[in-house]
């Protein structure tokens, strides 16, 4: 399951209802779900302010991964 995905239905969301709350479309959160379209960054911390609103935890680890960690 794709991250956007999981944290949509984690919030208890629809996609028509996510896309209502962040000002996208309901295409275009089908393809942040399907790998189609990368999140971009003002999308990603609406979603982090739309967690926070709900009471649940969302970070932008959980939307695109963990942050590769540099050699030393």
């Amino acid at each position: 399951m794709n991250p956007i995905q999981r944290i949509r239905q984690r919030l208890g969301m629809t996609q028509v209802d996510l896309a209502k709350a962040l000002g996208k479309s309901q295409s275009n959160i089908s393809h942040y779900e399907r790998g189609r379209q990368k999140v971009p960054p003002a999308v990603a911390h609406a979603l982090v302010a739309l967690g926070k609103a709900k009471g649940k935890r969302v970070t932008l680890s959980q939307i695109y991964g963990p942050t590769p960690k540099a050699n030393k």
